[in-house]
């Protein structure tokens, strides 16, 4: 009875993730419901909560968020990140890693594969009737064309392996549909990074299974980028190289250069944990686009923007739970008998180094794209683990 209800409560919160707005409580009943189940269940049997290797990892980097919170410019926002934030995302984490098994991790591709449906269908009408655009991009459930496509870099990969490697056809019919829904939406959301990233998952994991598929991706892809007017226009500008690598990063390079600045003057500490802090800075630093003249929320750089929080200590804890998690996972993965289990693993592995690449570009780790991020780590150390 207790699996049902933490499986339950998983789906709602899987189901709900893409959807920001006006979803917050059915977001709060995904994470409590299971997590409240999970703990009463192991205090009754007296087990002790497992973190499969990044117990060390996780505490470092919990530690060095709350040395920031104590130094932050705005301690009461940190806060609020911190519990609105970080505490999600360890509660999710322990719920999965503790709870589940490498069966519910496929239970749970159902309520994953039905959201991407609603998601992809709202972002393509909302794109084509021109009542979820922003110059001309598809903005999606997110109402954000970035924060869309970064949660597209999560779904595609996945959706593309269950076409390639599940046992069951219906699921591979119904993956090849979505597959199309999701690349639509995708590349209407004109986001580069995005599209980069997800070709590249896709080559990566087409190679697995024949070069001949590999190459058909390709070739579809430079079709795309030399007859599809709106994506022409995009990967002109990215070869535009006598406008400068600035415009061609969209004043990005500029925004860092600011980032370091910030960095700089709060080396160990860090301005303060959360993903929005940029509105505390904006008095005294400048954070705008050179382009647009407008102020931005963030970096546009995650690793960039893990130091404006955090510093430098919560840049090197950050990458040392990621080199961590990574060690563990392949360790677990070379003993994954060839099946659907270690094709599913394989491509969580790709996905995160997918989501990882973007955030040279881009910042995905806030709100329900750093839960996303979070859930496949976990489902990772349970598909990993021997039951």
């Amino acid at each position: 009875m207790a699996k049902r209800i933490i499986l339950g409560g998983l789906s709602l919160l899987i189901f709900i993730l893409p959807f920001p707005i006006h979803t917050a409580t059915w977001e709060s009943l995904g994470l409590a419901i299971p997590f409240l189940t999970w703990l009463f269940t192991s205090l009754k049997r007296k087990e002790k909560p497992k973190f499969y290797g990044l117990g060390f990892p996780i505490l470092l980097w919990v530690g060095v968020v709350l040395i920031s919170l104590i130094h932050s410019i705005n301690p009461v926002y940190s806060l609020h990140e911190l519990k609105d934030e970080l505490f999600k995302q360890l509660i999710l984490f322990l719920v999965v890693v503790n709870a589940l098994k490498r069966e519910d991790c496929e239970f749970l591709l159902y309520p994953l594969l039905l959201s991407n449906f609603f998601v992809s269908a709202f972002t393509l009408y909302g794109f084509f009737t021109g009542i979820l655009t922003e110059s001309g991009r598809a903005i999606g459930t997110y109402l954000s064309y970035s924060r869309t496509a970064m949660y597209y870099i999560f779904s595609i990969p996945l959706i593309f392996t269950i076409l390639l490697s599940h046992p069951k056809k219906f699921l591979r019919y119904v993956s090849l549909f979505l597959l199309t829904l999701s690349l639509l939406a995708l590349l209407f959301t004109y986001t580069r990074g995005a599209w980069i990233c997800v070709f590249f998952a896709l080559i990566l994991l087409s190679l697995r299974k024949n070069w001949k598929l590999s190459l058909s991706i390709l070739l579809v892809t430079s079709l795309l980028a030399i007859s599809v007017p709106g994506v022409k226009e995009r990967v002109k500008e990215t070869f535009n190289f006598r406008k400068g690598l600035n415009n061609i990063l969209s004043a990005r390079i500029g925004l860092w250069k600011n980032a370091l600045i910030i960095i700089k003057d709060n080396p160990f500490t860090g301005a303060g944990y959360g993903p929005n802090i940029f509105r505390y800075l904006k008095d005294k630093y400048d954070i705008t686009n050179r382009i647009s003249k407008t102020q931005q929320p963030d970096a546009h750089n995650l690793y960039l923007q893990i130091m404006v929080e955090t510093g430098i200590p919560g840049i090197l804890a950050f990458l040392f739970l990621i080199f961590r998690w990574y060690q563990v996972t392949l360790r677990k993965w070379r003993k994954l008998k060839a099946g659907w289990e270690k094709e599913f693993l394989t491509t969580i592995l790709t996905s995160i180094g997918a989501i990882l690449f973007y955030g040279l570009v881009g910042y995905f780790y806030e709100d329900r794209n750093g839960l996303f991020f979070w859930l496949f780590l976990s489902l990772a150390l349970v598909l990993g683990r021997e039951d």
